[in-house]
């Protein structure tokens, strides 16, 4: 730019000998080369500006990261500290707990047959009944087969294991640190379980433990199902080594903030968890501080249940404070494998038939839960599959009907549906049913149709329905908004209409005979 313009040579004077064109020229060629100048300058300034931005950002990165270094460092030497502590702790403070046997679902028997009530003839409408109004449900849609489930690829090292593992259906890879494969030698003692908790502290568990809190919340798992999670990754880890896998999952559960707790018994080390709600046909453990129950739960079906008295700790690991919960709030979302089963029934001479699907892999998942509260079965809700199959076939059956005879409709679907056999006969243990479960067994038996029948009711109808929980055997009871002759109780202030789903051909008020002066206990339902 500087080579391309060079200023005239004027001698003293000689200004006043040039026209007045040339002049203007002079000038306007003068300010035009300064603007170019000017320009270039400023660009010059604008690259030095944001460079000295660019370097002050840098800067201020480094020294972020040079910060977030020193906390982690901070944070890991306190974590370190602490499991210390706790390491200590474990070494000593063991103690003698005796175990107490867990409450069985029902006193007395189930019985194999079932009474058949002769229903009262149809009869006319009574006019002051209100007509049922069968309001817009929202049927769920059926999602679509879901795709394996894929973790964020993790940060893979040399020390690291990438592995693949089944859980109902659904293919889960993990990377884990071979580190956490080590284990203590020596017999089953207090020096055992304290090494363990040690070597796998020294682990790069957090890698892993990002990943189960990742799968946990993909497949809408609640505590127990991350419990069978983390258990069926220790399986993998440990090649189901009974005692590894127990003390595994108390690691991680302990990490991830609850309140589990190892104990044992010779060589066998049983895994203990708290919980808000009552477990059925389990031994449990008060310990002296919390006075909670801490059930021996059996996370593996082949494993033999607790022994009479246990050896364990009474203190928590710190902030691990919650118990598990055991409630279905949603159904978990595992894979979408559907199975599909043809129900019939009739209804005042007309012939209904249903095709139902179900989810195989929440089936596959509720085998082996915990037996517990009944309300937990009441409150919880089908797998989108037998929501949507459920309540879009069964809608048009009691469009425009009355209460009474939409109820007794769907009394009539539960009862005559499905073929009815006690839990002893079907699996040689008491096992309630998640209402999927009840569409893919060939047998129910009380309670699963309650809790369907309920279920139903409440979605279809609109309708308040409670649970009532016999000495042996379970039925529900409905509110309508118009009174019913029969069989009732007065629950909070409000008359409640006996419903049998399991009293064949019974309809709307009335009891099986056996329970007419019998008072139940209330499940509540809540929406």
């Amino acid at each position: 730019m500087w080579s391309d313009w060079h200023a005239p040579s004027i001698s003293r004077g000689s200004l006043q000998t040039i026209p007045m064109s040339n002049s203007s020229n002079y000038f306007r060629l003068a300010i035009k080369r300064f603007s170019m100048i000017f320009s270039r300058v400023k660009e010059y300034a604008f690259i030095l500006s944001a460079f000295l931005s660019i370097w002050s950002i840098a800067q201020a990165q480094d020294n972020y990261e040079k910060w977030k270094k020193q906390e982690e460092q901070k944070l890991q030497q306190w974590k370190d500290e602490r499991d210390q502590a706790f390491i200590e702790f474990l070494k000593k403070e063991w103690k003698e707990f005796q175990a107490l046997q867990g409450s069985t679902t029902f006193d007395v028997p189930k019985p194999s047959r079932l009474p058949v009530a002769t229903p009262p003839q149809p009869t006319k409408e009574n006019p002051t009944e209100k007509r049922v109004i069968v309001r817009d449900v929202e049927i769920p849609k059926t999602a679509p087969p879901a795709e394996t489930v894929k973790m964020p690829t993790p940060d893979l090292k040399d020390n690291r294991e990438n592995v693949e593992l089944s859980f109902f259906e659904a293919t889960i890879p993990i990377s884990y640190d071979r580190a956490i494969k080590s284990k203590p030698d020596g017999p089953v003692d207090e020096e055992y379980i304290s090494g363990f908790w040690e070597m796998l502290s020294k682990s790069d568990y957090q890698s892993l433990l990002k990943q189960t809190q990742f799968y946990r919340d993909r497949m809408k798992l609640n505590d127990w199902g991350y419990c069978v999670l983390l258990n069926s990754i220790a399986g993998r880890i440990f090649a189901n080594a009974h005692n590894e896998c127990n003390m595994f999952v108390w690691f991680m559960l302990a990490k991830s903030g609850y309140q589990a707790k190892v104990g044992y018994n010779g060589d066998k080390i049983s895994l203990l968890l708290p919980t808000s709600h009552k477990l059925y046909n389990l031994p449990y453990y008060i310990l002296r501080k919390s006075q909670s129950r801490f059930y021996a739960v059996i996370l593996d079906p082949a494993e033999k249940p607790a022994v009479e008295s246990i050896k364990s700790y009474d203190q928590d690991y710190p902030d691990a404070m919650k118990a598990i919960e055991f409630a279905i709030g949603n159904p978990p979302d595992i894979k979408n494998i559907f199975g599909t089963k043809k129900l019939k029934f009739s209804y005042i001479g007309e012939e209904h038939v249903l095709t139902v699907q179900f989810n195989k892999s929440d089936v596959e998942f509720f085998e082996w839960y915990p037996q517990t509260d009944f309300a937990l079965y009441f409150n919880a809700s089908p797998s989108e599959a037998a929501a949507t199959s459920l309540l879009t076939q069964l809608k048009p059956c009691v469009q425009g009907k009355t209460e009474t005879e939409a109820v007794n409709l769907l009394l009539r679907f539960v009862q005559t549906a499905f073929a009815y056999k006690t839990d002893q006969e079907q699996f040689g243990r008491e096992k309630p049913f998640y209402p999927d479960e009840t569409l893919y067994y060939p047998f129910s038996d009380c309670e699963d149709r309650a809790v369907l029948f309920a279920y139903v009711t409440r979605k279809l109808l609109g309708l308040d329905v409670i649970g009532l929980n016999y000495p042996n055997h379970v039925a529900t009871a409905v509110r309508f908004n118009s009174d019913v002759d029969g069989d009732s109780l007065v629950y909070q202030g409000k008359k409640y209409t006996v419903c049998d789903p399991t009293y064949e051909n019974a309809t709307c008020g009335m009891c099986m005979p056996d329970f007419r002066n019998v008072m139940p206990d209330v499940i509540q339902i809540i929406d």
